[in-house]
């Protein structure tokens, strides 16, 4: 939605899909031979979604703060079975700026985590790197 090019968002797509069609005891009942799926919905719902630029940059804002948090609280209290989780959220971070025209934003964001604030953490590195190889708008600019 916010850059208009989610057939390219690999890491995006997935963290979409991992959290819309997540079944828990407190989620609704699916029929599961149902072809339909919250992930097809909300992507058909954002297809027909029109925002304002000004809108954008505040969702990509808000998407951003979000994000950096998440990482932050995962691997600083060192949950390490969250790892991956973090490491796919600091992907679609990245995929969403590279996608908006943010590279160096992106860049920024992958040296603040990856290279300078948890550089001594390798089993996050490690999910960062196995995440960053799903997507081919990351997989070459982020980590060299």
């Amino acid at each position: 939605m916010v850059c208009g090019k989610s057939e390219q968002a690999a890491i995006i797509n997935t963290l979409l899909k991992t959290y819309a069609d997540r079944m828990s005891g407190y989620s609704y009942y699916r029929d599961s031979d149902a072809q339909t799926t919250m992930y097809t919905e909300i992507i058909k719902g954002l297809g027909n979604c029109k925002i304002s630029a000004a809108d954008k940059k505040a969702f990509l804002d808000w998407a951003r703060r979000i994000g950096c948090e998440r990482i932050e609280h995962i691997v600083s209290n060192k949950h390490r079975k969250a790892y991956e989780r973090a490491a796919q959220v600091l992907g679609a971070l990245c995929e969403a700026l590279i996608l908006t025209g943010q590279e160096s934003d992106a860049q920024g964001i992958v040296n603040d985590y990856y290279f300078d604030k948890y550089r001594r953490f390798p089993a996050f590195r490690k999910e960062v790197q196995a995440v960053f190889q799903t997507s081919d708008i990351v997989r070459s600019k982020m980590l060299s």
